[in-house]
């Protein structure tokens, strides 16, 4: 099954109408924080529904009207499973298809409500693996449905089936902070949506709070219109537990599917199953376990590979003397940069676990400047030990540098909430905050340089550009800098110039639709704003990085070795090995202390600002003018 485009599209076009699912499920931690119908957070006056009296309630809701729309159907207490999200989301959908049928259940499992359920996939092909998660979850989860609603007359295995379905349908429900709070089963207006490394749409959720009021106010016909069609029905919606399920308003947010680039008429609509900055071999992984496919798209096929993946997979190897060795033909080489990848997963796991930011940083850093070294099998005197090295554009690099402006962050923000007007500490959050924000912009910096060979990763890219204006912006503000009445003449000449510019992007209208005459004169516009923005933002980095990177040796080193300008290239040459060594901490230059000056502050502030103003650039086109996340970066432009 797949879906094709109605007619020709262009890039940052709504395809389909907000899309309402079948239903929907808060995962557990989320449970007493967000509204169990449409996800929202919880006022502090929130509606809890009648529930035994023996029993916590599992649902809560900001409004009597959500509890209306919603109505669970098991009061259930707590589950055998880790997180009952997947079950709670199964015995919803169960309980719509089992009444949408009036109680009668076919024979076929293959597909149900119209929507593929990989049950054969999922039970056979689990039955040769000694330890498979999804067999353990389907079988569990199976149990506890039948222990909870009772056992449905009619066909062995619908259970299985059903949380066969919620595994190869289901679809994380993310805020607008980008927090997966739930997962939801949409129509097949969404599952038909196939899945590419490299697809040419993407998606968001809206609920009634955030659509337009206009929209909401006048009706279904000020709402996109739905231009995209199956290909093949295959049986239609007869097949299986049939019928086509329908969707119900207040079990969870809407999903709209939106392009990211042209899309010619009958052309197949895909979107991406998995994280797209991950290499072709992870990539092919996690499909094939969550899914049970072998993605055969043109980005997995590619000979030779593209350029994306061999760089988010290149290493090098050089001698502690700068010699580069062909490390190729060593045969341990795979074993020592997997050992490599581990102590870089350990150290973002110790964070993550036992919330340790500044031994995170520490070994992050120490991993990132002075690599792995790995002495020879065979020793030789002429032989010196090799180190392995991760490129700027390693998925590990892009993972460390996101941990990495994590940690620094929170480092900050300790210190401030152990004694906020202690001078002492304001001055090394405001360290630590420059860090933060250098690894921020380094990170936005080099995914950009991917996004040009792969555009189709604009939604990741678009957040990182955010994150990093945020995180500029944030450093401007710093109470560290002291009395900044000095300043004010400066920041509003800048912010007027930077205002200007602001509306020289792309102004697409409120439906998303735009004014280019083709797919060719979209790209061509899109690449020559994109560089306009780019050219700004490298321009000031520039001016700035020194300023941004002292104190970290990592940061320092980078800067040493690149030229902020040939990231403005759609390929660069993977060459970095060559201009680096392992070398020890005496060898990386340190910036002398100076007095920081109002002039680095406004380059601070124009760069964050252009970071902004990109980022809403990029937003526009993943998400629409009226989208939460573009509405959230204007805001953050906003002193």
């Amino acid at each position: 099954m797949e879906m094709r485009a109605g007619e020709d599209i262009g890039i940052g076009e709504d395809l389909t109408p907000p899309l309402s699912p079948l239903a929907f499920s808060l995962h557990d931690s989320f449970l007493h924080s967000h509204c169990s119908a449409c996800s929202f957070p919880l006022p502090n006056a929130h509606f809890t529904p009648t529930s035994p009296s023996n029993s916590l309630p599992l649902h809560y809701y900001c409004s009597p009207r959500c509890s209306a729309l919603d109505s669970p159907p098991f009061m259930c207490p707590p589950p055998p499973l880790e997180d009952s999200s997947h079950l709670r989301l199964s015995l919803r959908l169960l309980h719509k298809l089992f009444h949408s049928q009036n109680d009668t259940v076919e024979a076929k499992l293959d597909r149900i409500g119209g929507l593929m359920t990989n049950y054969e996939k999922f039970l056979n092909l689990s039955k040769n693996e000694e330890e498979d998660e999804a067999l353990e979850m389907i079988k569990e989860g199976a149990r506890a449905m039948k222990l909870l609603a009772g056992k449905l007359e009619g066909v062995v295995g619908v259970e299985e089936a059903v949380m066969c379905l919620v595994l190869t349908n289901a679809v994380e429900v993310q805020d607008k902070d980008g927090r997966n709070v739930g997962i939801a089963v949409y129509d097949w207006r969404f599952s038909w949506i196939n899945h590419s490394c490299s697809p040419n749409a993407c998606f968001r959720f809206v609920t009634r709070k955030t659509i337009p009021p206009q929209q909401v106010v006048e009706g279904e016909s000020q709402l996109p219109r739905l231009r995209i069609y199956p290909a093949a029905m295959d049986g239609g919606a007869g097949d299986g537990l049939a019928g086509d399920c329908k969707s119900s308003e207040g079990c969870g947010p809407s999903i709209i599917v939106r392009s990211i680039k042209g899309i010619k008429k009958n052309e197949r609509i895909t979107i991406t199953y998995t994280d797209l900055l991950q290499p072709k071999e992870m990539r092919q992984a996690e499909l094939f376990t969550n899914y049970r496919f072998n993605c055969c798209c043109k980005r997995c096929t590619a000979t030779p590979a593209t350029y994306i993946d061999r760089a988010l997979q290149e290493t090098f190897v050089s001698g502690v003397d700068g010699l580069n060795l062909t490390s190729n033909e060593d045969s341990y080489r795979s074993k020592a940069t997997t050992k490599f990848m581990d102590s870089i997963d350990g150290a973002i796991d110790e964070y993550l676990t036992f919330n340790n930011p500044e031994s995170c940083c520490e070994k992050l850093e120490d991993l990132l400047t002075h690599g792995h070294l790995q002495e020879p099998l065979k020793p030789k005197p002429e032989k010196s030990p090799q180190c392995i090295r991760l490129h700027l554009f390693h998925y590990q690099s892009l993972h460390a540098y996101t941990t990495l402006a994590s940690a620094y962050r929170v480092r900050a923000s300790d210190l401030l909430a152990l004694n906020p007007e202690n001078h002492q500490h304001q001055m090394e959050a405001f360290t630590l905050s420059r860090i933060s924000a250098a690894y921020s912009l380094l990170l936005a910096i080099v995914t950009h340089h991917l996004f040009l060979s792969e555009s189709s990763i604009i939604v990741c890219v678009a957040n990182f550009w955010k994150n990093a204006g945020e995180s500029l912006v944030y450093l401007f503000r710093s109470s560290a800098w002291g009395t900044f009445s000095n300043l004010q003449l400066s920041v509003s000449e800048n912010s007027s110039i930077l205002s200007h510019k602001r509306y020289q992007i792309v102004q697409l209208d409120s439906s998303g639709a735009n004014s280019f005459i083709n797919t060719e004169d979209q790209f061509a516009m899109f690449g020559d704003i994109s560089r306009q923005h780019i050219n700004g933002i490298v321009n000031l980095t520039e001016k700035i990085w020194s300023f941004l990177s002292h104190e970290s040796r990592h940061l320092q080193e980078v800067k040493e070795l690149i030229d902020f300008r040939w990231l403005l290239t759609v390929e660069t040459p993977l060459d970095l090995g060559t201009r680096l060594t392992c070398r020890d901490s005496r060898t990386v230059s340190r910036l002398q202390e100076k007095e920081h000056t109002n002039l680095e502050r406004a380059y601070l502030f124009q760069l964050g600002l252009h970071c902004l103003h990109y980022a809403t650039y990029l937003s526009n086109i993943c998400y629409g003018l009226n989208s939460l996340l573009t509405g959230e970066v204007c805001q953050s432009s906003i002193l």
